[in-house]
């Protein structure tokens, strides 16, 4: 079988010896790709018919008359003599292309060579690559796989052909085999993978991995959810290395100082790096890494370990891939580490959180693979990490600071100003410091808000930027937290004067403790954390919950509201790890963190007794420290503050007592609760409805029954139809109404009930 020849390559059939050395004609590059993967096509199409003359294996067309077969060992001696020749011939082949590649003009991208630089190919190798490559697109190479292996259903090379296409005698084969281990040259370095024997035997076939195939296809940088790549930044349009902060600073000049010196992952382990990013949010992490590699003016490659299937692509497999398409770009390697979230570790259920175990497991796999394949390489980590100790690489733990307010306010401007929307300052620091956007999503949010205006024909706003960051945002939510948006004001809710003044109050601090903390420092006299606790204490139905969704609402963010059943367990440290997911979430996610009935899980500490005691106080201490060190808003209500512990009400910054409603409160409430779009009567007797002393939270439910009711009957709320959703109210609380308490509407009050029942059955 022979390749194409319209590259003009010359035909190893002709005379088996190859082209004419010496030539004073000027070797001509490729034009482009394809052409220089036929001209390598043509080269494994020589290698294998010496493969097919070595091991006496008929090609398709060719047959073996039975004279042959007798002289077969006359045959044998004959082509051993001449083996030394066309192997001279081979190799002056691949002399030839190796000339054209080095003639190719430099803006013609070559990407089997740039392969082949990167992984450090010998011609065995490429010739390997090739020929997995061939049985992706040419069924013949698969026909043929399976004929020089005995086998035709193995349409893939094995390791045992692919060291017959390498020759040579012991010593030779068995260095080839080792470039074929899990850790070799070619498996090691991510350029094949090894397949299982489809049939269950002992062998293994060899194919490209995705990646590799993509790139000699043709198509663009790999984009898959657990690998991305991102475009190379002009060299010097990052921040000065010290405007990049003291450690990130140093850490981009020495960053620098590889790519001056050539030792960009192919020097030895000394002139290797691995920076272990820690200390600040995901997004703020990738931030700090795209301003490395821009400042070097290379790409980024990114690899999410939590993204990797195990069931596909074992973790160090991964690592190969993501090293090698690094290498090829060129780029900077980002890995970040599994986390908790929907995705957590590869293998493990959605929303799990990563324990010990699994960090230390990804260290090492990483650690093992970068030592033999890596270059530059950031990884962005919960915490601290420290390597194998059989690690050869560097790896130094490089602490992220936050992003300032002013900052991140700057950011907003210059993508807001890109995209052609006009936010003014306050807008700007307003965005800054109530959305936990990263900057390296800040540009992401900004185009989705341009985006939705757009869809709706009329220009973008701060509005539906906000909207886009709190949609961005919510990816991470688990089953443990129920996201509430509520358009509710002020005005829906009705309290005395001074406890709407502390909410106020609340709201404010939320606003500015961005200036208060950053700006003015305070923040850095409380180092423990920059967040906001909060406490709404009083009886059932009193507005607790209401006045956190305003307040949410107020300040344009999601009321995150934790859901206890799914949070607490009954089994030792579940619930601490169900709520570490919970803060980590609310750390992601632009959002109020709401804890109702607070008291189940903030409860007193007691003098321990026996084991249920000593895990129930550990679990009260884990809250302690999550609220004290929560950057976000968190507020706690509770119809029991004084079975909360102590040590929460020292940490609360506001503490807000909601009384019982009085009258005139009562009858606010009832007015406030029917929207201005409802059918109501004229006269209605807000007097009579406000004397009787309930929350409002059973009023809400009262004029609820009362509107379903008369939109049942088609007719107008009014107040015979209150009084009966009243009496239904009285009755959940354990209240018996009759005549003596609605007076000269009982008979109309009965009369609807009895209505209302038969109406019900029937």
């Amino acid at each position: 079988m022979t390749g194409p020849r319209e590259d003009g390559a010359p035909d190893p059939e002709a005379d088996g010896t190859g082209p004419e050395l010496g030539s004073p004609a000027p070797v001509r590059g490729f034009a482009d790709h394809w052409e220089h993967l036929r001209a390598e096509f043509a080269l494994l199409d020589h290698a294998l018919q010496e493969v097919a003359r070595r091991s006496r294996a008929p090609l398709p067309g060719e047959e073996r008359s039975r004279d042959e077969e007798r002289s077969r060992g006359e045959e044998r001696s004959d082509a051993d003599a001449g083996t030394g020749g066309r192997a001279s011939a081979l190799a002056e082949l691949r002399a030839l292309a190796d000339e054209r590649v080095a003639a190719t003009p430099v803006q013609v991208r070559l990407p089997l060579a740039r392969l082949s630089t990167a992984a450090a190919l010998t011609p065995w190798e490429v010739t390997l690559v090739v020929l997995c490559l061939g049985v992706e697109l040419d069924p013949r190479y698969g026909r043929l796989c399976g004929l020089l292996q005995g086998d035709p259903a193995r349409g893939r090379p094995g390791t045992l052909l692919a060291l017959d296409l390498l020759g040579g005698g012991i010593a030779e084969r068995a260095a080839g085999r080792s470039a074929l281990r899990p850790t070799g040259s070619l498996v090691g370095a991510g350029v094949l993978r090894l397949l299982p024997d489809p049939h269950g035997g002992p062998g293994q076939s060899l194919a490209l991995t995705e990646h590799v195939l993509d790139l000699l296809l043709g198509r663009p940088a790999p984009q898959y959810p657990w690998l991305r790549t991102a475009a190379p930044g002009p060299a010097g349009a990052a921040d000065e290395p010290d405007e990049l902060g003291p450690v990130l600073g140093a850490l981009a000049r020495a960053a620098a100082g590889l790519v001056r010196t050539g030792a960009w992952g192919n020097g030895p382990a000394d002139d290797r790096l691995v920076a272990c990013l820690h200390g600040a949010p995901d997004s703020e992490l990738r931030d700090a890494a795209d301003r490395i590699a821009a400042r070097l003016g290379t790409g980024l490659v990114v690899l999410d370990l939590g993204a990797v299937d195990r069931a596909l692509r074992p973790p160090a497999e991964a690592v190969r891939e993501a090293a090698l398409v690094a290498r090829m770009e060129p780029a900077v390697l980002l890995v970040l580490l599994p986390g908790p979230g929907p995705a957590g570790v590869a293998g493990h259920p959605a929303g799990a959180e990563p324990s010990t175990a699994d960090l230390d497991g990804a260290v090492r796999d990483l650690a093992a693979v970068l030592d033999t394949t890596g270059r530059l390489t950031l990884v962005a980590a919960p915490q601290p990490l420290v390597p194998p100790a059989a690690t050869v690489t560097p790896w130094v733990n490089v602490a992220v600071a936050r992003a300032r307010p002013g900052d991140l306010a700057r950011r907003w401007q210059a993508e807001l100003t890109a995209a052609g929307l006009t936010v003014d300052t306050a807008g700007v620091a307003s965005l800054a410091s109530r959305f936990r956007v990263g900057p390296a999503d800040i540009g992401r949010v900004v185009a989705g808000a341009a985006a939705s205006a757009r869809l709706l024909a009329r220009p973008a706003g701060l509005a539906d930027v906000e909207a886009a960051a709190r949609d961005g945002s919510g990816a991470t939510l688990g089953t443990a937290v129920r996201r509430v948006r509520s358009a509710l004001t002020w005005d829906d809710l009705v309290l005395p004067a001074d406890q709407r003044g502390q909410l106020g109050e609340l709201a404010d601090a939320v606003r500015s403790r961005s200036r208060v903390l950053s700006d003015w420092g305070f923040g850095d006299r409380n180092p423990r954390g920059r967040g906001i606790a909060a406490l709404f204490s009083g009886p059932p139905g009193t507005g607790k919950t209401l006045a956190a969704e305003i307040i949410a609402a107020q300040l344009g963010l999601d009321l995150l509201a934790v859901d206890l059943s799914a949070a607490v367990s009954k089994y030792i440290g579940e619930t601490e790890k169900n709520l570490s997911r919970v803060f980590a979430t609310a750390a992601e996610t632009d959002g109020l963190l709401f804890f109702d009935e607070a008291d189940a899980l903030f409860g007193k500490r007691s003098e321990v007794k026996d084991a249920h005691d000593r895990y129930a106080n550990i679990e009260i201490s884990y809250l302690l420290s999550r609220i004290e060190a929560h950057d976000g808003v968190v507020v706690l209500a509770t119809n029991l503050e004084r079975h909360l512990d102590e040590a929460f009400l020292r940490r609360l910054a506001f503490s807000v007592k909601f009384p019982f409603p009085g009258a005139a409160e009562r009858q606010r409430i009832w007015r406030v609760q029917i929207p201005p779009g409802a059918p109501l009567e004229p006269l209605v007797d807000w007097d009579l409805l406000a004397s009787f002393p309930i929350a409002g939270g059973s009023i809400r439910g009262a004029v609820l029954h009362a509107a379903y009711r008369a939109a049942a009957a088609s007719r107008p709320i009014g107040t015979v139809g209150l009084l009966a959703g009243l009496r239904r109210e009285l009755e959940k609380l354990g209240r018996v109404a009759g005549p003596g308490d609605f007076g000269p509407y009982w008979p109309e009050v009965a009369r609807v009930s009895a209505e209302g029942c038969r109406a019900g059955v029937r």
